[in-house]
């Protein structure tokens, strides 16, 4: 028994390791492949390459048919085990927003739709709007260090892409929040709602006393990043978007979430189904 204990760890190490190899060779084929068709097609008609490596020239080369084949497999690959390698830092996939999220706590029964307001100090508010911690208080002047995972939480749910088009009318545009705002609420709401609870415990620990909230809102502040050449460039925003509402005595019926989804059509929080 114990001979054959020692058989299975000692498998189960090579094994181990053999995946451990196999990975590092992944992640090394599948990056070096797209930097290599990257610069090949960017590069191959420089004098440099076709004196260096005239073989990398030639779209049809043995080299360059290597490279792509090896790139399918970790692409296969990638998607098998669900790591793909499609990151990029910065250009020439610039993004041209920058989202962040905001709450309101409200102590009314049926509020309009939100408008930012200063903290209401010690007394009862009506209501308070908080922004994200992450947002700097000067767009034009400010140095972000921490809060990380809190940045990357926000950011995901602001990939939703709330902007207007130049040439988009008010309803078209309207219409395509309403679907992109339905969609995030139905796949993230329950994560939403968690969000907007754990900002009220952040927020009611430096307010002791105050009672729970009868609605919590959620926003989406979204900053326009201008192209090049704008001139006067400066940050155009931001657009402020409600997204859901938690009310926690609303009861929904059988078959719908705990929340209620902001339509930007009709100007309203509406049930949404699961």
């Amino acid at each position: 028994m114990t001979a054959l204990l020692r058989a299975l760890r000692g498998s189960a190490r090579a094994l181990l390791g053999l995946f451990v190899l196999g990975q590092l060779a992944f992640l090394g084929v599948a990056n070096f492949a797209k930097v290599a068709q990257h610069f090949q097609s960017a590069y191959k008609d420089e004098p440099a390459v076709h004196a260096w490596l005239p073989e990398w020239a030639e779209d049809d080369s043995r080299l360059n048919k290597t490279i792509a084949g090896a790139g399918k497999v970790a692409s296969r690959y990638a998607d098998l085990i669900e790591q793909p390698q499609s990151w990029s830092l910065f250009a020439p996939g610039v993004w041209e927003q920058v989202p962040f999220l905001a709450v309101e706590f409200r102590w009314d029964d049926e509020p309009p739709a939100g408008e930012e307001a200063p903290d209401a100090g010690d007394g009862p508010p009506a209501w308070v709007y908080l922004r994200s911690d992450n947002e700097p208080k000067d767009p034009h002047a400010y140095f972000r260090v921490g809060k990380y995972r809190l940045r990357r939480y926000e950011s995901n749910v602001g990939e939703i892409a709330l902007r207007r088009g130049p040439d988009e009318s008010p309803d078209d545009v309207a219409l395509a929040w309403h679907d992109r705002i339905q969609k995030l609420v139905r796949e993230e709401g329950e994560g939403l709602r968690a969000y907007l609870v754990w900002r009220w415990e952040r927020y009611r620990e430096r307010r002791p006393g105050r009672p729970r909230p009868k609605q919590f809102v959620l926003w989406l502040r979204t900053y326009h990043v201008p192209r090049p050449g704008t001139e006067p460039w400066d940050w155009r925003g931001p657009d402020q978007v409600p997204l859901m509402r938690w009310r926690p005595a609303y009861q929904p019926e059988p078959g719908y979430l705990p929340v209620e989804v902001y339509d930007p059509l009709s100007k309203r929080f509406d049930p949404l189904s699961r």
